[in-house]
């Protein structure tokens, strides 16, 4: 199981074999499910055939997350359980992002002291084509942000750390 986001929303993505060996797998989002056969393959390029129609897309994976492009869209995609929860992406659980594979820094959202909420863009980046949205795993405060826009980093560079906002606790009325 998997989780996708696509402008704040996330939906459950499986994917299960009709026939590997011919290429040929069920794809479900949320409840509907699509039949994906690979045509082609180089690299992060794909040419699929969903549903009957042939499209191309770019995809990148690291062990937890990817990204897809297709028309001009690109899609997370954070693998297991942890995701489902919001956890996943190129974060470590404590909020520092990581850079999941050698990319070009296009745009940093925010800066160092700067309240953001679960799932907001705080840097894009350009890796093969593909934008890549680095998002806040959780509500929260930027305390680091260690890149600039232009400047290259490599996989597993930290690009900014997000500390929890520490909870309250709750207040008792005495009365």
């Amino acid at each position: 199981m998997a989780v996708y986001r696509w402008q704040e929303q996330s939906y459950e993505v499986r994917l299960e074999p009709i026939d590997e060996a011919q290429g040929r797998w069920r794809l479900w989002v949320g409840d509907r499910a699509h039949e994906v056969r690979v045509r082609f393959r180089d690299g992060a390029r794909w040419v699929l055939e969903i549903d009957g129609r042939q499209t191309e897309v770019y995809a990148q994976w690291t062990r937890t997350q990817g990204w897809a492009t297709h028309q001009g869209r690109t899609w997370q995609v954070s693998r297991g359980p942890r995701a489902a929860r919001g956890e996943g992406g190129a974060s470590s659980g404590d909020g520092t992002l990581r850079a999941p594979m050698p990319a070009q820094v296009r745009g940093v959202q925010v800066e160092a002291g700067q309240t953001v909420r679960a799932g907001e863009t705080l840097v894009l980046l350009e890796a093969m084509k593909m934008e890549l949205r680095v998002q806040a795993p959780f509500d929260g405060v930027v305390t680091e942000v260690r890149v600039q826009t232009g400047q290259a980093v490599e996989r597993g560079a930290v690009l900014a750390v997000v500390q929890p906002h520490a909870q309250e606790e709750p207040t008792h009325d005495p009365a």
